[in-house]
């Protein structure tokens, strides 16, 4: 920072820390004789034009007293940054931890997490980068923990859901091991978001690890999109009963699975502040794969990373019941059951189905819009065969770029038979149904002559 004193008053002592919106810096307020910390946040020439709004939303942090909260002192626009003056907390980041945290002290933790969102909450706030790089916690000299909730830069005040903010440069910011699904599928978010992403936080609180992992982002994405974690009391067998389902609630795929709003979550909280003997079981699961080495939180990676990397995780999804497929019969369907599998050369029977559940495989040959419908047409189709349909609503997100990317696989759908004129559409009322054919090569391959 080249100036040595900002506003007049506050003086830099030093650096605290950096990440990809700025730096934090430790100075001396010399007017009121105290430290505090200054977040310089990069924002350009061109955002300034619009330094009323951000100031409005300052004043509004700034009236959000907590003590699990941040206290916001001053807010200060400067060329090319903004200065946000705040309380200054000497303890750590949850990131640092030595070791994971006992049942008695994470339920305290988990206690004033909550306590500091559904204060946010209430007043339409939805902090939207909750990580446990933005937790602070200072210790008691019983052991006891405090925690500060940090950073509400990203926050916004919002009275419906709104899709996830993009920077300057087109990408998704906030930490990927963090981020919901609905963030990394650009879809409208609500303090739901939060919850996920707090469910993370504790998981990792009490193991040193995150849920979702990977070696490289898309892999850290899919695993979100898969939903694919090794369940919490595998690695805290020793947890009070039913701490483990509590936490893992937050991070449920679909919001509506999430607590409703912080208040419960905390009633909740609160019949499982007897400890018991460990009486964890672990959930009935999959054989987990062993967690790859999480890499360092607070990445920022491109908007498309995320589009195609939401169509492959979905895929994924459904890769073992394809491939059982491939290889079998499906079993005859039972009576009132709807469902039939169609290979290419059998499309032409769907036009019977008329008003009924029926599942199409094929490859994609063209794309097309028209008005806010999106159509997937399958190669070599001709007026006979069925045309895949997709209209955006509550349940389906159906990008222009996303479905693009299904152009030329072999793909598998699910959707209900209906007429458009001389025209026969599946409509596929959301992602889940809609998946690439995964065609894995045999195991046991003949060995070359």
């Amino acid at each position: 920072m080249e100036a040595s004193v900002i506003g007049g008053r506050y003086v830099i002592d030093r650096k605290l820390g950096s990440g990809g919106e700025g730096a934090v810096y430790l100075a001396y307020d010399q007017l009121l004789n105290r430290h505090v910390a200054i977040k310089s946040v990069h924002t350009g020439a061109e955002a300034l034009t619009d330094a009323s709004g951000a100031f409005n939303e300052a004043k509004r942090l700034a009236s959000l007293q907590h003590p699990n909260i941040v206290t916001i002192f001053d807010f200060l626009p400067s060329h090319e940054n903004v200065f946000v003056v705040m309380e200054f907390i000497n303890g750590e980041s949850l990131d640092n931890l030595s070791q994971p945290m006992e049942g008695r002290v994470f339920l305290e933790f988990a206690r004033q997490c909550l306590d500091a969102l559904g204060a946010a909450h209430s007043l339409g706030m939805v902090h939207r980068d909750i990580k446990s790089a933005n937790i602070m916690v200072t210790w008691t000299e019983g052991g006891n923990a405090r925690v500060k909730l940090l950073d509400f830069g990203l926050a916004k005040v919002m009275a419906a859901p709104s899709e996830q903010t993009l920077d300057h440069s087109g990408a998704l910011t906030g930490s990927i091991y963090f981020l919901s699904p609905e963030q990394l599928n650009c879809q409208p978010i609500d303090h739901r978001a939060d919850f996920y992403s707090l469910g993370c936080v504790f998981y990792r609180a009490l193991t040193l690890r995150n849920p979702f992992q990977g070696v490289g982002i898309p892999s850290i994405i899919a695993a979100h999109l898969q939903h694919d974690f090794i369940p919490l009391a595998e690695y805290r067998p020793d947890l009070p009963a039913g701490l483990a389902a509590w936490v893992e609630k937050f991070f449920s795929f679909s919001p509506d699975d999430r607590p409703a709003h912080a208040a419960s979550a905390l009633v909740d909280l609160e019949r499982l502040k007897n400890p018991q003997p460990a009486a964890n079981k672990p959930s009935a699961r999959p054989a987990p794969k062993k967690p790859a080495v999480p890499g360092k939180p607070a990445r920022r990676f491109p908007m498309w990373i995320a589009a195609v990397v939401t169509t492959l995780a979905l895929a994924g999804i459904f890769a073992a019941a394809s491939l059982s497929q491939s290889k079998t019969p499906p079993p005859p369907a039972e009576e009132g059951e709807e469902r039939d599998i169609f290979t290419a050369g059998e499309r032409v029977a769907i036009a019977r189905r008329d008003g009924k559940t029926a599942t199409v495989t094929g490859e994609i040959g063209q794309f097309r819009e028209e008005g806010s419908r999106r159509f997937l047409t399958f190669k070599g189709a001709d007026s006979d065969d069925v045309t895949l349909c997709f209209v955006n609503s509550e349940k389906g997100d159906f990008s222009t770029r996303l479905l693009k990317t299904f152009v030329g696989e072999k793909v598998t759908a699910t959707g209900v038979v209906s007429k458009d004129g001389k025209r026969l559409l599946l409509e596929v009322p959301n992602m889940s149904q809609l998946r690439r054919q995964v065609l894995a090569e045999p195991q046991n391959k003949p060995k070359a002559p």
